[in-house]
Formats: C-alpha cells, sequence, structure tokens
C-alpha cells in the first residue's frame, strides 16, 4: 500500500509547490504593477509641471515681444519724420536696431519654448530664462537712460 502512497504524495507536494509559485508570481506582478503606475504618477507630474513651465515663459516672452513690437513702432514712427535731424536720426537708428535684435532673440526663446520636449525643457528652460532676464533688464537701462536724460525720475527707482 505504500507504493500507491508514493505517487500520490508526490502529487500533492507537486501540487502544493505550484500554488506557492503561482502565488509568489502574483505577490511580484503585483509590485510590478504598482511600481509601475508610481512611477507613471510621477511622469505625470512631470509632465504637468512641465507645461505649467513652459506656458507662463510662452505667456512672459509674449508680453516682452509685444512691448519690443510697440517700440519698433515707435521707433519707425520717429524715423518716419523728414525734419529730423542726423544726429538724432542715427541714435533712432541705433536703438531701432537694438529693439530689433532683442525682438529676435524673445522671437527664438519663443519658438524654443513651443518646440521643447520632456527632454530637452531644462535645457531650454535654462536659455529662455536668460533670453528674458536679459531683454528685461535692457529695458530697465532704456527707462534710466530716458530718466538721465530728462532729469526724471519716471519709473520711481531713485535713479
Amino acid at each position: 500500500m505504500n507504493n500507491y502512497l508514493k505517487p500520490i504524495r508526490h502529487a500533492a507536494v507537486l501540487g502544493m509547490l505550484a500554488v506557492l509559485f503561482v502565488q509568489c508570481g502574483e505577490q511580484a506582478s503585483r509590485d510590478q504593477m504598482e511600481a509601475r503606475a508610481a512611477a507613471e504618477a510621477e511622469a505625470e507630474r512631470i509632465r504637468e509641471e512641465i507645461r505649467a513651465e513652459r506656458e507662463l515663459f510662452s505667456n512672459d516672452l509674449k508680453a516682452r515681444r509685444d512691448a519690443l513690437d510697440q517700440r519698433l513702432d515707435e521707433l519707425d514712427a520717429q524715423l518716419a519724420d523728414a525734419k529730423l535731424d542726423a544726429k538724432r536720426r542715427e541714435a533712432l537708428t541705433v536703438e531701432r536696431m537694438e529693439v530689433a535684435e532683442k525682438r529676435s532673440a524673445v522671437d527664438k526663446a519663443w519658438n524654443d519654448v513651443q518646440n521643447a520636449t520632456e527632454e530637452t525643457w531644462k535645457d531650454v528652460k535654462q536659455g529662455v530664462s536668460n533670453t528674458a532676464t536679459d531683454v528685461g533688464d535692457w529695458f530697465e537701462r532704456q527707462v534710466d537712460k530716458v530718466d538721465a536724460a530728462t532729469d526724471a525720475d519716471a519709473d520711481n527707482d531713485g535713479k
């Protein structure tokens, strides 16, 4: 009778091992699924953060571009005056070239923001931030120049 029980015992042991193996595999699979879900949630959070940053930069650059366009229009109107003396025309022409250069830089930065990918965003963000700061500083220097030339303090900065 003992000989008949051996195969049954072996089958029972193999059955228990199979059940344990399947349960361990299911737990590992659950752990992998949870890790994958957590990673996807983090990736989505990063994508949303990048989208929000891109929108902020895009809006800031658009405002700077609009201000530069307005200044270009003002300079063009002043340069259209036939009564303008040569020295003033030269100064306005130089300023117009500077404004056009800043406008091109802002345009490039805006295009960079629009075309940035998640992988390139960090580098694009740094470059765009530098451009925005440079243009903003340039505007402040222009206001200070006007203040100095007119003995005024239009921006109330004490300069």
